[in-house]
């Protein structure tokens, strides 16, 4: 797909659902992607990554409905996305949801984990924001009136 293709495909309405069922495999979903209202992951014995920190959002809540028997899965978060877990239910498996970015960024998007994982974990990260824009430091500091200069080669 050439690039103007995946960005003319950015500008269709997003999807109600998108389902991803693999077995044994990886799936990794990152970079520009329309996120749909609903993803259903049904995964068995799988690594799964699932990157949201330049996909385009299409609502204010994203639905991610987990069948997940066996392997991992890993949620990368952008600044502004909040999780809720609550409707989660885990057996026979981890569950760690990182703090949140801690930016202050206003809430872009809510991210609700629903349904079940078996024997597998789950990781909910925050990618760090970008550092605020500075000034350019100099390349060549002036000495202070009261700082002696020594020169670099004797003389």
């Amino acid at each position: 797909m050439r690039a103007s293709d995946a960005d003319s495909a950015l500008t269709l309405p997003a999807a109600e659902l998108l389902t991803i069922t693999e077995k044994h495999g990886t799936v990794r979903r990152d970079g520009r992607w329309r996120l749909p209202h609903r993803l259903a992951l049904r995964t068995a014995w799988c690594d799964v990554t699932l990157d949201r920190t330049s996909a385009v959002r299409s609502a204010p809540e994203l639905v991610i409905e987990l069948r997940v028997g066996g392997g991992n899965v890993g949620v990368v978060l952008a600044p502004g996305m909040v999780v809720d877990a609550n409707e989660l239910s885990v057996r026979h498996s981890g569950l760690a949801i990182g703090r949140d970015a801690d930016d202050d960024t206003p809430e872009t998007l809510h991210v609700r984990l629903v349904g079940r994982i078996r024997h597998g974990r789950l990781d909910a990260r925050w990618q760090a924001a970008p550092p605020a824009a500075s000034a350019p430091a100099a390349c060549h500091a002036q000495p202070d009136a009261h700082t002696p200069v020594t020169p670099a080669f004797p003389a």
